[in-house]
């Protein structure tokens, strides 16, 4: 991952939002991490124009408070711009369509949240190691 790529998490559990942010800086990710606790804060950040037009990767809770999350994806996989940006379900939503409906909307990849927080944290922080890999594109370009 290139350095100045921000990390948006849209997480509405504190504690799965400050076990995801540790481990990631766990990893050696020092670029900026911005958290939404809701998916209209999230939407209302993506779909401005003072948007910063930067790499972003977002790790996306399809549970989260305020809007679908699914609706979320769909409006950023259609956006001319905005559909280049990395996106990583990281969410309890284990049923089979589910899974299917972000894979064809076109998430980057789709895992599963463990319920031990032990494995909930080794998870995190293999995301975090797979992260510091991912080339992301400034939405710009």
């Amino acid at each position: 991952m290139k350095k100045n790529v921000i990390i948006l998490i849209a997480e509405s559990n504190q504690d799965h939002y400050l076990i995801i942010e540790k481990n990631l800086r766990r990893t050696g990710i020092g670029d900026e991490i911005k958290r939404f606790d809701n998916g209209r804060a999230l939407t209302e950040f993506l779909f401005t124009p003072e948007r910063q037009l930067t790499s972003y990767i977002l790790i996306l809770d399809i549970n989260i408070e305020g809007f679908d999350g699914l609706e979320i994806l769909r409006k950023i996989k259609s956006d001319s711009l905005l559909r280049k940006m990395p996106v990583v379900i990281f969410t309890s939503q284990q049923d089979k369509t589910s899974i299917d409906k972000c894979y064809d909307l076109g998430c980057s990849v789709y895992i599963l949240k463990p319920r031990d927080v032990t494995d909930f944290s080794d998870t995190v922080h293999k995301i975090g190691k797979f992260l510091l890999t991912v080339k992301v594109p400034r939405l710009n370009s």
